[in-house]
């Protein structure tokens, strides 16, 4: 049991990445969703508006700069791999082909790029942020920290 803890931990990659930028304040935005194609050549997010009447409308979409892993069904076999910061103010995602993260600047239901770094380990799966941290779970090992 602390065998398979110990590799839990080992692969969750604890990034000081972005610390300086997350205390920017929270301010109201414009209601958007923001969804990860994965795709093997070049990962891209799409982003969509919502509608007075509930409904969506496809926005732009916009480019990580890093590969996804590929596949139809959930090859990330995450939740996560695609996330908003606390504060609504950037959004996190992972580049499991390319081994990295990308970080987008969010104002007013809209992107622009901030930042792309490496994890220090393979296929990320997974990121979260916690305070003015981000963390990225790494399926195929441990990673290092990012900065």
């Amino acid at each position: 049991m602390f065998t398979a803890i110990r590799r839990f931990l080992a692969s969750v990659l604890g990034v000081a990445v972005f610390a300086s930028v997350l205390h920017a304040a929270p301010s109201r935005q414009p209601e958007a969703v923001f969804v990860m194609t994965n795709n093997a050549d070049h990962n891209q997010i799409l982003s969509f508006s919502r509608n007075s009447d509930g409904t969506f409308s496809a926005g732009p979409s916009y480019e990580t700069g890093g590969r996804g892993s590929g596949g139809i069904n959930d090859p990330l076999e995450s939740q996560a791999s695609l996330t908003l910061s606390t504060d609504h103010s950037f959004l996190f995602a992972v580049n499991a082909g390319s081994g990295d993260v990308t970080v987008f600047r969010v104002h007013d239901g809209r992107l622009s790029f901030a930042d792309r770094e490496a994890t220090g380990g393979s296929n990320p799966v997974a990121i979260t942020q916690r305070q003015n941290l981000v963390y990225v779970l790494n399926q195929g090992g441990a990673g290092s920290d990012c900065r």
